[in-house]
């Protein structure tokens, strides 16, 4: 192959020369660069345009150079550096309002589960899907501060993230506190409530998707809670379920579905046919964990779930709940 002395553009901020083959493929280069500089970054073309990360498997390096210059485009974190550990640093999402009319096109998705289910992380993991955060970078988004979160999580909380190239309309993320078979019937009282109060005060009117969480090398899952949120909604929901499976050692083998499609349990009782119940399994340790290289199965796999989750999400339709209204009101 041919190799040329190329000066590598990284911004206004560094610029240095490495000789590279100009007839490898960006994904090559990518795995030489990062050997030579430690930050998160896109190839650029010779007009400066990002290059998409799922195209470096098919570019060479000569079609974008500039003369001998490439260009790197420095990922820019939003929000604020919150903390370092296992040597990643993580910065806190920004949250804004939406406007009116931007929450008529968000995709709105509820999460529910019992305690260390792993919702909390398989958000912060989603919203780095969303943001293409790759494994070889060291930056990585919290969708919130869990130090601060721990206070006051005992009511429902919704976490907007922006539109990107990956899906062109807001997500809304309605995060349920995790119900407690240990406390029992009071608190799943006060979640419903809360709930309710969630959906009167006009914040969210209607749902693309509730997720239910289960850990998946467990065989005895925990329904109770269910009931609980589906109690809100008209019958028409049970097309919008979703079963997420976390803590995935092996994601042909999942315990959990085993009971979750038990004849005898309560999704078997929704569906007509239990096998057909929509289920996606995850291992979002990847994202946490600066063991990159033993991690790069699992991000790929974790990576083609969340692609397949989002494109399924997004094909459900809404679930209105201005008609609920009143009922959710005056039931008792």
């Amino acid at each position: 192959m041919e190799s040329e002395k190329i000066e590598i553009n990284i911004g206004d901020e560094l610029k240095i020369s490495l000789i590279l083959e100009t007839n490898s493929l960006l994904s090559e280069i990518r795995k030489k660069l990062l050997d030579e500089i430690d930050i998160s970054f896109k190839f650029g073309d010779k007009y400066k345009t990002k290059i998409p990360k799922e195209k470096e498997s098919e570019i060479k390096l000569k079609d974008i150079l500039d003369g001998t210059n490439l260009y790197l485009i420095k990922r820019v974190m939003l929000g604020k550096k919150i903390e370092s550990r296992n040597e990643l640093d993580f910065y806190l999402y920004p949250q804004r309002k939406l406007t009116e009319e931007e929450k008529a096109s968000s995709l709105n998705i509820m999460v529910a589960g019992e305690p260390g289910s792993g919702k909390s992380t398989w958000l912060n993991s989603f919203l780095n899907y969303l943001q293409e955060i790759q494994l070889e970078e060291n930056d990585r988004y919290y969708l919130f501060d869990e130090k601060k979160l721990l206070d006051f999580y005992n009511k429902p909380i919704i976490y907007n993230i922006e539109p990107n190239k990956l899906i062109n309309k807001p997500i809304r993320l309605i995060d349920t506190p995790g119900f407690d078979s240990i406390r029992g019937l009071d608190d799943g009282k006060k979640m419903i409530e809360d709930i309710r109060n969630l959906f009167q005060n006009s914040e969210i009117e209607n749902v693309n998707a509730i997720c239910f969480f289960f850990i998946a090398n467990r065989r005895r899952v925990m329904y109770r809670y269910i009931p609980i949120i589906l109690s809100l909604f008209k019958k028409e929901i049970i097309n919008n379920i979703i079963i997420i499976c976390t803590f995935t050692d092996n994601f042909k083998d999942i315990p959990c579905l085993k009971e979750i499609k038990n004849k005898d349990g309560p999704f078997a009782q929704m569906f007509e046919d239990i096998n057909d119940i929509p289920y996606f399994a995850f291992d979002n340790s990847a994202y946490f964990n600066n063991d990159k290289e033993s991690m790069e199965k699992i991000y790929e796999n974790n990576t083609n779930n969340f692609r397949n989750f989002l494109l399924y999400a997004s094909s459900l339709n809404r679930v209105s709940l201005y008609k609920q209204k009143n009922l959710i009101k005056n039931d008792n």
